[in-house]
């Protein structure tokens, strides 16, 4: 089976020095943070019932779309976010310890469901990216073409 995450030889991009990154990583978070702030302004403002996050990110989405926001201005700061996700959802929390009566009788299912969601999750992931990655059989043309 092809390896669908084949890396060319050589790579075009050049490398970076770990301060450059770490610099370049803060820009492009801080500008991902801007566009959310700009969006909780104006739905403080008029009221929206739409969260900033979804807003911020139609709008990201938007400017990438229509090529008015480079995809290098933001790849390796909304990659850092995405990898450091998990560690993001405080409120999930702040629920766990508001609920600390309920988790201290049924904690164990509650891992056990949660741990099952991520194993399947996981599962899920990895069996449709290894279809995604198959290459189709290259056999004889059907009769009548």
């Amino acid at each position: 089976m092809a390896d669908c995450a084949e890396a060319p030889a050589t790579s075009a991009a050049p490398t970076i020095g770990p301060v450059r990154r770490l610099g370049l990583v803060s820009l492009q978070v801080g500008l991902l943070c801007l566009v959310f702030a700009g969006w909780v302004a104006i739905g403080r403002q008029f009221r929206l019932p739409l969260p900033a996050g979804l807003l911020a990110m139609l709008t990201v989405l938007g400017l990438l779309v229509a090529r008015l926001l480079p995809l290098a201005s933001v790849q390796r700061g909304a990659g850092f976010l995405l990898r450091y996700l998990g560690l993001l959802f405080v409120p999930v929390c702040i629920g766990a310890v508001r609920q600390l009566p309920l988790l201290r009788s049924q904690g164990w299912a509650f891992a056990g469901l949660v741990i099952a969601g991520a194993l399947v999750g996981q599962a899920a992931a990895g069996l449709l990216a290894q279809a995604l990655c198959r290459k189709p059989a290259v056999g004889p043309a059907p009769e009548g073409f």
